[in-house]
């Protein structure tokens, strides 16, 4: 009759609403980046991050044995350098290490008491030792970013990553804020999983796609 007709039409555009929002929903990709990060906000926690002594740094090698890190009330790494001597670098934690072919970059803030140029960064992986180009490090706060695919292939299986806090020859003190990883992929360390809101949306969808289907089977007007 009349009213099922358009109670069947009704039916068929709420359906028609739906299904679409639901589908497009559901295929979203949750966050499709994965940061890591240290930012010593806890007093004397260094989060993991040890120097070259007497552990070796591959393509560095060994710091001076009187240098020490610690923590800054500024929410930093800080590593003391006495004299000048063998260099000191620090190791960031295994949180850091991994595949990261995915693509991404590597951010710090870096502060310096002196004037210089340098290497700041040194990546490890199985297919070998990989150095930033030397830059020139200021007095004071400086922002460093470094895309991930500027390391080549060493980004495939990274087994050791170090940051060169011993810039300068003679003593100094120099810091290490705000160190954050950002993979790209959710392939990569502490993949994204998809959202409640994402699986409810796919529910949706597929409830609208039943809808549709059982209500275009139903009876004519004649």
């Amino acid at each position: 009759m009349v009213i099922n007709m358009k109670k069947n039409l009704f039916d068929r555009v709420i359906a028609a609403i739906v299904v679409p929002m639901g589908i497009a929903l559901s295929i979203a990709p949750a966050s499709a980046s994965t940061t890591i990060s240290s930012t010593w906000d806890r007093p004397n926690d260094l989060d993991g991050w040890t120097r070259n002594y007497p552990r070796s740094l591959p393509g560095v090698g060994s710091g001076d044995w009187d240098s020490r890190i610690g923590w800054s009330s500024d929410h930093s790494l800080v590593l003391y350098d006495a004299a000048e001597g063998s260099p000191d670098w620090v190791f960031a934690p295994t949180k850091f290490l991994g595949d990261w072919s995915v693509g991404g970059k590597l951010s710090f803030d870096y502060y310096s008491n002196n004037n210089d140029t340098a290497r700041l960064v040194d990546v490890v992986s199985a297919n070998g030792i990989y150095f930033t180009p030397y830059i020139n490090i200021h007095n004071g706060w400086t922002h460093f970013d470094f895309d991930l695919s500027s390391f080549g292939a060493n980004v495939k299986d990274v087994v050791a990553l170090g940051i060169n806090m011993d810039i300068h020859g003679g003593p100094e003190s120099d810091h290490l804020s705000n160190f954050v990883l950002t993979l790209n992929d959710p392939k990569g360390p502490g993949a994204a999983v998809p959202e409640p809101a994402t699986w409810l949306s796919f529910v949706v969808g597929l409830a609208g796609l039943a809808l549709l289907r059982r209500r275009c089977g139903g009876a004519r007007v004649i």
